[in-house]
């Protein structure tokens, strides 16, 4: 089986945008070939997104799209497991960072993201 992918908010929001130039040759292969999954502090980010006005479309609405257009699956790890772990993560300011790896580290999974933050702190990340 493939090493799991988990996607960080920010490929969440370019991939139900349809915004695929967004996205390196790397990244475009991986989203092909692996299993997609998210935290649940993805769908949260994208809810407090939605909440401020920057995104138009509520976070369900863009999980449950993603879900039936590339098979993405919502982690269902123990939050008590997630949080533990991401109390290691010191080095994230953002707790939906520190969550986000988190989850993707109990996974055993790569995370795809472009944010420099993590991948200058969090092996597991990809671009």
């Amino acid at each position: 089986m493939k090493t799991p992918l988990h996607l960080d908010t920010h490929v969440i929001a370019w991939l139900y945008a349809g915004r695929v130039d967004q996205f390196s040759a790397r990244s475009r292969a991986l989203l092909e070939e692996r299993p997609l999954f998210i935290s649940p502090a993805v769908e949260l980010e994208l809810g407090v997104l939605y909440d401020q006005g920057i995104l138009r479309v509520p976070a369900g609405e863009i999980v449950q799209d993603l879900a039936d257009r590339i098979q993405l699956t919502v982690s269902t790890a123990s939050f008590s497991r997630v949080t533990n772990k991401a109390l290691e993560f010191s080095w994230a300011t953002d707790v939906f960072d520190r969550l986000i790896c988190a989850e993707a580290e109990l996974a055993e999974a790569n995370l795809l993201t472009k944010d420099a933050g993590i991948h200058a702190h969090f092996s597991r990340a990809f671009w």
